[in-house]
């Protein structure tokens, strides 16, 4: 019975001709991808231009201190704690606009997990409440991501609605992101067409997912912004923050209006049609 189910499990894998069923609806996915490009293309490149232009920002202003003050990275100071997190996230930031923009979809996952981890401890370590975690950091003692999510989840209690409201969908997102960079079943119809016997491996040809991941992408920017900003607000003040932070916050929830994608286009999985394949 044991060799019977290995077997079952373990079929060989027999040669035969594509079936003239899933080339025809391969010429179907192509006349969409074609409409998808030809509708979405070039505000893919604007959107990812004002992502670009916000990072930019946001790594000119943190390296100014480290040209014109005595900020010391090596002491054990909340600003000590803030700085490197700040500088990772608009790295990691980047690294995912750049992927986004070459046609990469549900790989980017994994980066953009990464990113939701760093704004985390900037958001905690960035609170008062936070002051016990960010001192282990410093020590070399990493809390947990679960340790720092209870945190924030602490914090959250009193914000005002928005703010925790925010933080609950992003809490989602990350589920989402855990269960991509963790590669689980579920996650990989993100990147499996069963009707057109395809995989997406690498940059995908069908703009409907660029499109999508790049709208999703700048909300990571946007996450990016807030929690970085908190740091330059930190350190320079509420002035600094109502002058040049949030008219970048501004501009980033105003690309979907600026540079919309039609909806019909828009897909987060590859194309699958009906099939009658056996």
């Amino acid at each position: 019975m044991h060799a019977e189910m290995s077997e079952s499990f373990s079929p060989k894998i027999e040669d035969r001709d594509l079936p003239e069923e899933v080339i025809d609806m391969r010429h179907a996915a192509q006349e969409a991808r074609r409409d998808a490009h030809a509708a979405v293309a070039e505000n893919i490149g604007r959107r990812c231009r004002v992502y670009h232009d916000v990072l930019d920002w946001l790594d000119a202003s943190l390296r100014v201190p480290l040209e014109t003050s005595a900020l010391d990275m090596q002491s054990n100071t909340r600003m000590a704690a803030l700085w490197p997190l700040g500088g990772r996230s608009v790295a990691l930031g980047r690294a995912l606009v750049t992927l986004v923009e070459l046609g990469y979809s549900a790989e980017t996952f994994p980066t953009a997990r990464a990113i939701f981890e760093v704004n985390r401890m900037i958001q905690v370590f960035a609170n008062p409440a936070g002051e016990g975690l960010a001192r282990r950091w410093l020590a070399g003692k990493t809390p947990k991501p679960s340790t720092v999510a209870s945190a924030l989840h602490r914090i959250s209690t009193d914000e005002d609605g928005d703010v925790a409201a925010h933080r609950r969908q992003t809490a989602e997102l990350y589920r989402m992101l855990s269960e991509g960079g963790h590669t689980s079943r579920g996650s990989m119809d993100l990147s499996i067409s069963h009707s057109l016997r395809e995989l997406t491996m690498g940059p995908t040809d069908d703009w409907g997912i660029r499109a999508y991941y790049v709208g999703w992408a700048g909300a990571i920017i946007w996450e990016i912004a807030s929690s970085v900003g908190l740091i330059l607000g930190l350190a320079f003040g509420s002035r600094f923050y109502e002058e040049h932070v949030d008219p970048r916050l501004k501009s980033l929830a105003a690309v979907d209006a600026e540079f919309p994608f039609p909806q019909e286009h828009l897909r987060n999985t590859p194309l699958e049609f009906e099939s009658r394949e056996t």
